[in-house]
C-alpha cells in the first residue's frame, strides 16, 4: 500500500492507520509520525518557519494542506524531515510549553507508583513549567514512613529545578470550592474521591494561571516528549483519549466493548485540558464538579464509574473545534487495547520504546499487580492474554516492575 494513505488515516487518527497499514521494521510508522510533528510545528510557529527550519518548499505546501496528508514528507524522509522536526523542539520547545501544569492524585501509600510516574514525565519534558501531587490524604505529622516520602520528594524538586514540584494537600483544593473537599471524603472511598476532586484540582491550577493543565493517573510511565499535547491545546479546550478504536474480539474474554462502554468510551486516566475557549473550560469545570459531587462512584449498571464516563459528553455539549479526540496508538496503550496495539510495542530499553518503529509516548499500566513477581496475567482487568501471547511486553513491564519495586512497602507502611 502506498503510504499516501498511510498518512492521510494518520492525520484523522493513529489507529485508523494501523488498521490497513501494519508497520513492521526500524522504520514502519516514524517516518509518518515525523511528518505529521512536523506539519503540527509548522503549524504552530506560523509564516516563515519552513525556510527558518530548513524544510523543502513542496513539502511544506502539502504540510499545510488541512489533513496533512503528504505523501511527499513520507517519501523523502530521512535526516533532513529529522533534523527540521530535532531543530523545532530544540528551538521552541521551552515556549511551547510555558504556562503548562500537570498534575496526578493520591495518598502518601502510592509512593512507589507515583514516583516513577514523575520522573519519567519530567525526564522526556523537562520544560514543564509546574507539576502537582495533589495528595488525597491527611498530613500523617510524626509518621516516619511519611517523612521519609516528604524528604525522597523534596530530593526530586531539587534533581528538577527547572519544574514548580509541588505537594497539594486538602486545603490546597478546598480554597477553590465552594464546599470544603472533605464532604467527597466522607462520600467516597478513596479511589472515588481520587477522581471526584480532579475537576477542582484543574480549576485550582487554572486559578493560578496556567493557560493548560494536563491530568495523569499515577500509574503512567513515559517514554517520549508530550509535545503533540502541548501543540494541540494551544488551540482547543480538550484533548482526550478513547479507550480503544477497534472491536474487541467476541471470545468471551474481558474486557468486552460492553465492558469499555459501561466503563466509559474515554479513558480519564489522562485529559488534557486549556483554556483556549475559556467559557467552554468554565462551564465544563463546573458542571464536571457538580456532576461528581454526587454521581463519582461506581455502580456500572446504573452507568457510573468514577468520573471517566461523563467524557461522552464533550464532543456533543462542545463544538468540534474546541475538542481532539487523539486516536493515535502511541498514547495510551494499555490493556483495554492489547487487542491490536500489543503485538506492535517493541521494548528496546526505557529510553527507546517504540510503536511501529516510532516513539511509544506513554504506557498506562492500569491494574497491573505491583505485590507479585508473576506478571503474567498483564492486568487482573483482562483474560485475554497472557505474556505468553505477547511476549515482546514482557521486558516493558519487567521493566516497569523494577521501577515500581517498592509500591508494596509503602502501601502497607504509609
Amino acid at each position: 500500500m502506498a503510504l499516501f494513505p498511510l498518512l492521510a488515516l494518520l492525520a484523522h487518527g493513529g489507529d485508523a492507520a494501523v488498521s490497513v497499514y501494519t508497520p513492521r521494521g526500524p522504520t514502519g510508522l516514524r517516518a509518518a509520525q515525523e511528518c505529521a510533528d512536523l506539519g503540527s510545528w509548522l503549524a504552530y510557529l506560523g509564516a516563515g518557519a519552513c525556510a527558518d527550519l530548513g524544510v523543502d518548499e513542496a513539502i511544506c505546501a502539502d504540510l499545510a494542506k488541512p489533513d496533512r496528508a503528504n505523501a511527499r514528507c513520507v517519501e523523502a524522509h530521512g535526516p533532513a524531515v529529522s533534523k527540521a522536526l530535532a531543530d523545532a523542539k530544540h528551538r521552541h520547545e521551552k515556549e511551547l510549553w510555558k504556562g503548562t501544569a500537570a498534575f496526578t492524585i493520591s495518598a502518601f501509600n502510592n509512593w512507589g507508583v507515583v514516583r516513577p510516574f514523575l520522573t519519567s514525565l519530567l525526564d522526556h519534558n523537562e520544560h514543564l513549567p509546574g507539576l502537582t501531587w495533589f495528595l488525597a490524604d491527611s498530613p500523617h505529622d510524626g509518621d516516619a514512613v511519611v517523612d521519609d516520602i516528604r524528604a525522597d520528594f523534596e530530593a526530586l524538586r531539587a534533581r528538577y529545578p527547572a519544574t514548580d514540584l509541588r505537594l497539594e494537600s486538602l486545603d490546597d483544593v478546598t480554597a477553590a470550592m465552594a464546599y470544603d473537599a472533605r464532604e467527597l471524603a466522607f462520600r467516597y472511598d478513596l479511589k472515588c474521591f481520587n477522581t471526584a476532586v480532579k475537576p477542582h484540582v484543574f480549576r485550582m491550577l487554572f486559578d493560578r494561571g496556567y493557560r493548560s493543565v494536563l491530568y495523569f493517573d499515577p500509574d503512567i510511565h513515559f517514554y517520549a516528549d508530550f509535545d503533540e499535547v502541548a501543540l494541540l491545546l494551544r488551540k482547543r479546550t480538550f484533548v482526550l483519549t478513547p479507550h480503544e478504536t477497534r472491536e474487541s474480539p467476541d471470545d468471551g474474554e474481558w474486557q468486552t466493548d460492553l465492558q469499555i462502554m459501561r466503563a466509559g468510551v474515554y479513558n480519564y486516566g489522562f485529559l488534557g485540558l486549556s483554556n483556549a475557549y475559556p467559557d467552554v473550560l468554565d462551564h465544563y469545570l463546573a458542571w464536571w464538579a457538580d456532576t461528581l459531587r454526587y454521581q463519582g462512584g461506581v455502580d456500572l449498571e446504573a452507568g457510573l464509574h468514577f468520573d471517566q464516563n461523563w467524557a461522552v459528553f464533550v464532543p456533543s455539549f462542545y463544538p468540534e473545534k474546541t475538542y481532539k479526540v487523539l486516536v493515535d496508538p502511541r498514547y495510551n496503550a494499555a490493556y483495554w487495547n492489547l487487542h491490536y496495539r500489543g503485538a506492535e510495542i517493541a521494548y528496546n530499553s526505557d529510553s527507546d520504546v517504540t510503536y511501529g518503529g516510532a516513539p511509544l509516548v506513554f504506557f498506562h499500566f492500569s491494574g497491573v499487580s505491583t505485590d507479585v513477581i508473576n506478571f503474567d496475567a498483564i492486568s487482573p482487568h483482562q483474560t485475554r492474554y497472557s505474556l505468553g501471547d505477547l511476549p515482546n511486553l514482557r521486558p516493558l513491564l519487567a521493566s516497569y516492575a523494577a521501577a515500581v519495586a517498592d509500591s508494596a512497602y509503602y502501601r502497607e507502611h504509609s
